[in-house]
């Protein structure tokens, strides 16, 4: 097996360990919505704390304003990709 199989091969089983193989679809999203994923413990859980559901309204409301992702992270002080869960939430 080469280099670039093997390497293929143990992605492609990661990402399955972790459930992303599959593309997401729209029912896909609406169902993670107001949620947090726990890769501890491979779950969802709802959103409770009330500064993460202020943290993503402001991000949904800077968001309609126009500026990217990269800016909304760095003026909240949060990583990119909490910025997307966050515009995910209800």
């Amino acid at each position: 097996m080469t280099k670039e199989r093997y390497f293929k091969r143990e992605c492609d089983l990661f990402r399955e360990e972790l459930g992303l193989l599959k593309t997401l679809t729209l029912a896909d999203h609406q169902r993670m919505a107001g949620k947090n994923w726990h890769s501890d413990t491979k779950s969802w859980s709802p959103v409770v704390k009330s500064e993460t559901k202020d943290k993503a309204r402001k991000a949904r409301d800077l968001r309609k304003r126009g500026p990217s992702v990269v800016e909304i992270a760095k003026s909240l002080k949060l990583s990119k990709s909490r910025i997307y869960e966050l515009l995910r939430d209800k």
